[in-house]
């Protein structure tokens, strides 16, 4: 569609990413990444948008209706490129990406899902284990990322604690979780859920001005 609107190239890649749900606005990103790794001076564009109309439910699960209050046709777009003379006019820079495959464990593969009801209505089903799953995704990535942008003065401290709890005296002193605002000012969570966002602030001990942004994206 893009390609046809502004008449681009016929030497334009173009990649398809639809019906990965929210994981496809990461591993666009993930692929736009390595593309412009191995093409120099290229730029990339991800246009990333919510398409309800072919998974609109109309029976009575209240599992499979959540969709159809989550999603409408909200959409974002972003430019990358690996051309040197943007770097000086760039907004961002792409430091770090990580992303996390779960799908191995059954509890994962079936927190969304689609699948026909009693009805024979098809519909995308959301579980009570998807927080439980994205924040073991949490833990995955943070546990990569923390190294390459925490300061020492945190990783030492969470180093302790790790030893500590092998070493069977984590009950008398508590688990210490980095302090992530020493290395980022702003938190971009994942708007799934209200349960998503609160169970991010917990776990990374975030305040309320930090998950503001995503409540009110929610």
């Amino acid at each position: 569609m893009v390609v046809n609107k502004f008449r681009m190239r016929s030497n334009i890649m173009t990649f398809n990413l639809s019906g990965m749900e929210c994981s496809a606005g990461i591993l666009s990103v993930s692929l736009a990444k390595d593309l412009l790794r191995v093409h120099r001076n290229f730029l990339a564009v991800i246009v990333s948008r919510e398409l309800l109309n072919v998974n609109r439910y109309t029976g009575k699960d209240h599992s499979m209706l959540l969709t159809n209050c989550l999603f409408r046709t909200g959409r974002a777009a972003i430019l990358l490129s690996s051309r040197d003379h943007d770097k000086r006019k760039a907004k961002y820079a792409l430091q770090h990406l990580f992303r996390t495959n779960n799908a191995k464990d059954d509890q994962s593969y079936n927190c969304v899902f689609q699948d026909v009801e009693s009805e024979m209505k098809f519909g995308v089903s959301i579980s009570k284990d998807t927080v439980k799953v994205a924040g073991d995704a949490l833990n995955t990535n943070i546990g990569s990322l923390g190294p390459l942008v925490l300061p020492f003065s945190e990783q030492f401290q969470y180093g302790v604690s790790i030893i500590c709890r092998k070493m069977g005296i984590q009950s008398r002193l508590s688990f210490y979780m980095p302090d992530f605002k020493k290395a980022f000012d702003h938190f971009c969570i994942h708007t799934g859920r209200r349960a998503i966002i609160r169970g991010i602030k917990k776990n990374l001990q975030l305040m309320d001005v930090d998950v503001e942004a995503s409540k009110m994206t929610l």
